[in-house]
């Protein structure tokens, strides 16, 4: 949800990535991911941040800001304040 400069984001639940997926969504240029790190260890919550394109793309080319959360449903709402912080400041440089 968006409220003038502000993203609520609800990510879902530590159940649904104890399935191995992977979740994103986007407000506008900016696009958010959150998946289990298969690379470092699969019980950490790795989230990303980036516009433009695709995550891998903007991953490749070294455009994705990121961030690892605890294996828990504290860290995923962690991660929601953190994407909700990185939208603030992205919006803040987007529109101004």
């Amino acid at each position: 949800m968006l409220q003038k400069d502000k993203l609520t984001v609800d990510l879902p639940k530590i159940d649904y990535l104890e399935q191995d997926n992977t979740y994103t969504g986007s407000c506008g240029l900016f696009r958010y991911r959150i998946a289990p790190d298969k690379e470092k260890d699969p019980k950490v919550l790795t989230v990303g941040v980036y516009t433009d394109h695709c995550y891998e793309i903007e991953d490749e080319a070294g455009r994705v800001t990121k961030k690892d959360f605890e294996w828990s449903n504290d860290g995923v709402a962690e991660a929601e304040q953190w994407v909700a912080e990185e939208y603030e400041k992205f919006a803040s440089h987007a529109w101004n």
